[in-house]
């Protein structure tokens, strides 16, 4: 026993602190619970089903300005995120045009104040004095509906009757009916 203390002296304090460090790191993993899912269920953050949802916004004084739907949707009560399947959406501008977007997938956060949809988005406006729609397509676009903005960065394609666009990111001013082109446009004319 005599000689105890003389071997704890000959370690240096750098020694016992990367020790106690370890021995804490280790104490710390294997003492930890794993919980397994009782079953084969897949644990995922979407916890309610939602069939066919529909969800309307308004303006300022109430008016409804769109409405979005979905053949499915996945909630997550404890983020409050949507993921939705298929989902369209319809708004008009002030001149009273009609805005259609789809897309395969989608999702909305913070309450609906922001919606995101990707793969194969389609965007239509319908102009009263026009026969050609003006047709977007890209692969993402972010929608803020009761601002009534959207925009992408991503390659977009504008095509309204026979002539087409294309461009990286775009902005949309669903309200006032403005399409803004970000960068790299390039057109095509073809002559009816």
């Amino acid at each position: 026993m005599a000689n105890f203390p003389n071997f704890w002296a000959r370690i240096n304090q750098h020694h016992w602190l990367m020790g106690i460090l370890f021995g804490t790191i280790t104490l710390a993993i294997l003492t930890q619970h794993y919980h397994a899912p009782h079953g084969s269920q897949k644990l995922t953050p979407f916890d309610i089903k939602i069939s066919n949802p529909s969800y309307q916004w308004t303006n300022e004084q109430g008016i409804i300005r769109g409405k979005i739907t979905a053949k499915s949707a996945d909630y997550s009560s404890k983020s409050s995120e949507t993921r939705l399947h298929t989902p369209e959406i319809n708004s008009t501008d002030n001149d009273e045009n009609l805005w259609h977007m789809t897309s395969k997938h989608g999702q909305s956060f913070q309450l609906r104040q922001m919606v995101h949809l990707w793969d194969d988005v389609i965007i239509t406006k319908s102009e009263h004095s026009d026969p050609h729609p003006t047709i977007i397509k890209t692969q993402s676009l972010t929608l803020l509906p009761h601002k009534e903005k959207a925009y992408t960065n991503d390659k977009v394609t504008l095509i309204q009757g026979d002539h087409q666009i294309q461009s990286y990111g775009v902005t949309i001013d669903i309200k006032n009916g403005i399409i803004h082109l970000l960068s790299n446009a390039r057109g095509i004319y073809e002559s009816s």
